[in-house]
């Protein structure tokens, strides 16, 4: 199969000519196709095995969760991978921290990343379809 760019927005998926996505990954990162970020390889992975994979980088899982309905349903199954930094560490602000340097205070203790958007796949595809929504 000859190597494509992996789609991040439907109309990357439209430009490619595809009807479906064979596996849709979520990842807490920004997407950049490099072999040195994890979710690049494993797509590219699946890509030389004949696989359509798109990325949906930094999902909006605060809002009413349209980056996870936006590429609608995939044909094999949606994939979430943390990123790089772990949101514990990304979260957490240092005692002697410059405020320019960490604006946002800690108010509450965060969730380990791959709690929400694992929660929020089932309910923004609740059509159980193999179809696309676009």
């Amino acid at each position: 199969m000859e190597a494509y760019m992996i789609p991040t927005s439907v109309k990357e998926v439209q430009a490619l000519g595809w009807d479906y996505i064979d596996v849709i990954f979520f990842t807490g990162d920004a997407f950049i196709d490099h072999p040195s970020f994890g979710t690049a390889v494993i797509a590219r992975w699946l890509q030389k095995f004949g696989y359509r994979v798109a990325v949906v980088p930094q999902p909006n899982w605060r809002d009413d969760l349209r980056d996870f309905r936006k590429l609608g349903a995939p044909r094999l199954y949606f994939a979430v991978n943390a990123g790089a930094m772990d949101s514990m560490v990304n979260h957490t602000q240092l005692p002697n921290a410059c405020a320019v340097m960490m604006p946002t205070p800690l108010k509450a203790a965060p969730e380990p990343v791959l709690t929400m958007p694992s929660r929020s796949i089932p309910k923004s595809s609740s059509n159980s379809g193999r179809t696309s929504r676009w």
